[in-house]
C-alpha cells in the first residue's frame, strides 16, 4: 500500500461520514417524500439554492473536511442527553428536518466550529444571522414535537488563530431574538420561497442590497457565478430563433433537465 492509498482511504471515509450525516427519519424517507432540511433554509439568498440544487460539480476536498472535521468536533462534544435530536415535521406536501446539537429540559444549544468566534453580539448579527435563523427554526420544530424551549445558546468554538478579537470559546444567549409565531411565519415564508426555486428553471435575481464582498455574499461558494459571469452576448453561442428567444431544442433541453433533477431529487443541501 502506497501512501498515496492510505491519503485517499481516509477522504473516502470522510465523504461516507459526511454524506451520511444529514440523517432523514426512516418513515419519511419510506414514502417517497419530498424533504428539506433546515440547514436548507438558513440562507436567505434564493440564487444561492438554485445554484447549489442545479450544480453538477462535485464536493471540492476542502469542504469534505471542513464538514467532517465539524462533525467530529461534534461528537466529541455532547453536553445533554437528547444529542443530535432528530425532529421533522410535515407543511403541506413538504417534511422539514432538523438535527438540533443539543436539547435538555427546555434548554436548546446549537454549536459552531469555525475560523471566527464573533467577540461581541454585534459581530455574531452581522455575520452569523444564519445561525440565529437555524436556532429560530429548531425552536419551531422543537415546539411543533412538544418540546418546551425556554432558553437558547449557540456556541462558538475557534478551530483556527485566536487573539483578543478572536475568542477560543464564546457562547451567546439567543433566546431573545426566538418568538414562536413569528419563526413560524418565517420557516414558511422561507420553505415557499425554497419551493419555488426547485420548481424552477429561472435563476432568481441578485437581491438590491447585496454586495461581493458582505454577508452572505463574501462567504459563497458561487460569488464568482453572480459578480464575474458576464449576460450571454446578442448572437452568442445560443442559438436562437427568428423572434430574438431560446431555439426550441434549447428550450426542450433545458426543461427535460430541471423535469429530471426535481424528479430525482428527494432532499436537498443548502
Amino acid at each position: 500500500m502506497r501512501a498515496a492509498d492510505i491519503e485517499r482511504r481516509f477522504l473516502q471515509v470522510c465523504k461516507r461520514i459526511v454524506d451520511a450525516e444529514r440523517e432523514v427519519p426512516e418513515e419519511v424517507v419510506r414514502g417517497g417524500n419530498i424533504i428539506v432540511h433546515v440547514t436548507d433554509l438558513i440562507n436567505p439568498c434564493m440564487r444561492y439554492f438554485f445554484y447549489q440544487l442545479n450544480s453538477q460539480a462535485n464536493a471540492s476536498i476542502e469542504s469534505v473536511l471542513r464538514m467532517w472535521e465539524g462533525h467530529a468536533l461534534h461528537s466529541a462534544s455532547v453536553l445533554t442527553r437528547n444529542h443530535e435530536l432528530l425532529l421533522f415535521h410535515k407543511f403541506h406536501e413538504v417534511y422539514v428536518v432538523g438535527s438540533v446539537d443539543e436539547y435538555e429540559k427546555g434548554t436548546l444549544i446549537e454549536k459552531k466550529f469555525v475560523n471566527f468566534v464573533p467577540p461581541s453580539e454585534k459581530h455574531l448579527q452581522k455575520y452569523y444571522s444564519h445561525y440565529i435563523d437555524q436556532v429560530r427554526f429548531y425552536n419551531v420544530l422543537l415546539n411543533l414535537n412538544n418540546y418546551e424551549v425556554k432558553r437558547a445558546y449557540i456556541l462558538f468554538v475557534n478551530r483556527g488563530f485566536s487573539n483578543e478579537k478572536n475568542p477560543l470559546v464564546k457562547a451567546y444567549d439567543v433566546t431573545s431574538y426566538l418568538s414562536y409565531e413569528r419563526d413560524l411565519y418565517m420557516l414558511t415564508e422561507r420553505l415557499s420561497s425554497v419551493m419555488k426555486v426547485m420548481n424552477s428553471k429561472e435563476v432568481p435575481e441578485i437581491p438590491d442590497e447585496y454586495h461581493p464582498f458582505e454577508y452572505p455574499c463574501s462567504s459563497c461558494t458561487f460569488r464568482a457565478l453572480c459578480w464575474m459571469e458576464e449576460d450571454a452576448p446578442e448572437g452568442g453561442e445560443y442559438e436562437e430563433d427568428d423572434t430574438g428567444g431560446e431555439s426550441s431544442q434549447e428550450k426542450e433541453m433545458v426543461e427535460r433537465h430541471f423535469t429530471e433533477r426535481i424528479k430525482n431529487k428527494t432532499s436537498f443541501s443548502v
